[in-house]
């Protein structure tokens, strides 16, 4: 039996997982652990950063 296209594509529906907002990659770095160390990072350079200036400013 030869399968229509529709139904090819309602197989390949079922088949596939939902994407929702919930499970969606974020729009960079690639994945949410990427983004998360990005700013446990940008935190740690702040916070160097403002401990610098406060010792040159003292």
């Amino acid at each position: 039996m030869i399968r229509q296209p529709a139904e090819l594509e309602a197989r390949e529906r079922e088949r596939a997982p939902e994407i929702s907002a919930e499970n969606e990659p974020p729009p960079f770095l690639g994945s949410w652990r990427n983004v998360y160390l990005f700013l446990v990072g940008e935190l740690l350079v702040l916070t160097a950063l403002f401990w610098a200036l406060t010792r040159w400013a003292s």
